[in-house]
């Protein structure tokens, strides 16, 4: 993934209410991190 998908993500997030905007981040955060420890584990 690339920065630009969270600066989407980001600019998204924006335009949404602050209640879901803090755990929907928190949900998107957490599949980051997954995603890159899956990606530093098969390099």
């Amino acid at each position: 993934m690339s920065v630009n998908v969270i600066v989407c993500y980001r600019e998204r997030i924006k335009s949404q209410d602050a209640r879901l905007q803090t755990s929907d981040f928190r949900l998107f955060y957490k599949s980051m991190v997954k995603f890159a420890s899956q990606v530093n584990g098969e390099f």
